[in-house]
């Protein structure tokens, strides 16, 4: 007889049950919360030669729901100057309200090897904070829902 058919002869297995439901829960939001810290990790120790870039356009993405309406967020377009070339690189990171304006000089770090990758270390650690927060939220209640 395997072992889940033992646990589903066991007279507790439907205990258990009710808490397996808060593992699972606590296990992939763990795994979720590392993610962006590896991320983060990963690029900053790639991106290592510091920069002084110009925002020279805010991207706007559009959205709406059902509930309330419309919403807009927002990316910067970077523009510096690296080893005799201007480089001029989109941020993937969307956020709500402008974090930065257009003409703002801000420091940034990119890839010797690759300029076009960029680390903006003050937008990079809000999002992984920001998903970071949201993980740890869902892994305290995974872990409630176990031990109930």
């Amino acid at each position: 007889m395997g072992l889940t058919a033992a646990l589903l002869l066991t007279e507790g297995y439907w205990k258990q049950g009710e808490h397996i439901g808060g593992f699972v829960i606590a296990v992939i939001f763990t795994v979720v919360l590392v993610i962006p810290y590896l991320l983060y990790h990963r690029k900053k120790a790639h991106c290592t030669a510091e920069v002084d870039a110009v925002v020279v356009d805010l991207l706007e993405q559009e959205h709406t729901d059902s509930e309330d309406g419309y919403s807009v967020t927002y990316a910067p377009v970077y523009s510096f100057y690296f080893d005799g070339q201007t480089y001029r690189v989109e941020s993937k990171i969307y956020s709500s309200g402008r974090q930065y304006e257009i003409g703002e000089h801000v420091t940034v770090c990119v890839d010797p090897e690759n300029p076009e990758k960029l680390f903006d270390a003050k937008r990079e650690r809000k999002t992984a904070v920001f998903i970071s927060a949201i993980a740890a939220a869902f892994i305290v209640f995974g872990i409630i829902a176990m031990l109930n």
